[in-house]
């Protein structure tokens, strides 16, 4: 994540000068990722083969597998909207949803601090219905509307678009509260940069989580190590109070780590040792 001290605005490692983007307005790019598409190559397998009059097989050029997801971002913003950037956790979470053995087709998936909307578009492909939700600060609702638009081409399922913030009692509007007992998948990513965010993040998801049907989450971030005096060492201190919190027996939740090479890489980025994936379900 680059810094600029003057400024006080960070840059997510995505945003970077190869990946095909386009200027939108005011700051905003909209960014292509190409990922392998599982349900084209499903169809591909289905085709039937088609032979010439010599008996000799039509080669269809045109049968790829992979597709492209456009996303309308900020190049640069102030830590309090980092939202309105790509970050890696996010494409992780992507990978994941496109995971039809983890990631039951048909489901009902909530995304907690949605961030572009990335990766409740690409969870669209498989899932019944997505629910998308993140605090209305800076057009971030906005932007996440604007990037269902410009992917209708590859969702597949209703999306809906609440505000929830962590921080607000009640949870959200009614209309966002009726689909609690509907979810059960409950996803987020790169939502650990802050411990009262964290705190405030794990407090929402106790209480989502403690509503039935009994509901499975995925939690998808980047550690960040930084090196302090007290340790004399390089740590990872926003990662370290997030799992002790979530491993924490108040809650009695099952929490496991999902191993990188458990998660097939279907998007294209660079995938970074820091990245980690954890599952977390409430014990009854």
């Amino acid at each position: 994540m680059e810094e600029e001290d003057e400024e006080f605005t960070v840059q997510s490692e995505i945003f970077q000068p190869g990946r095909k983007k386009s200027v939108a307005s005011c700051g905003l790019v909209i960014s292509e990722f190409t990922f392998f598409n599982p349900q084209l190559e499903a169809s591909n397998r289905n085709k039937k083969l088609l032979f010439d009059g010599d008996g000799d097989l039509i080669l269809k050029r045109n049968n790829v597998s992979h597709s492209v997801v456009a996303i309308e971002h900020q190049a640069r913003t102030t830590l309090d909207s980092v939202g309105l950037q790509v970050w890696r956790g996010a494409l992780l979470l992507c990978d994941l949803m496109l995971d039809t053995i983890r990631i039951k087709p048909h489901s009902t998936i909530l995304e907690l601090g949605s961030g572009t909307g990335v990766s409740s578009i690409i969870a669209s492909l498989h899932a019944k219905h997505v629910v998308c939700t993140d605090i209305n600060i800076n057009g971030l609702l906005d932007q996440i509307r604007r990037n269902i638009c410009l992917n209708q081409d590859i969702i597949r399922c209703p999306i809906a678009v609440h505000e929830l913030d962590f921080y607000t009692k009640g949870l959200g509007s009614p209309e966002l509260r009726d689909y609690y007992s509907k979810v059960n998948v409950v996803i987020a990513a790169d939502v650990v940069y802050d411990d009262d965010l964290t705190d405030a993040f794990v407090s929402t998801l106790e209480y989502i989580l403690s509503i039935p049907p009994r509901k499975t989450a995925y939690i998808a971030l980047e550690k960040r190590y930084v090196f302090t005096l007290t340790d004399l060492n390089t740590v990872a201190p926003c990662y370290e109070h997030f799992v002790n919190k979530i491993t924490s027996s108040s809650y009695g939740w099952v929490c496991e780590l999902i191993p990188m090479s458990d998660i097939r890489q279907r998007l294209q980025y660079e995938r970074l040792p820091q990245l980690v994936m954890w599952k977390i379900k409430a014990s009854k």
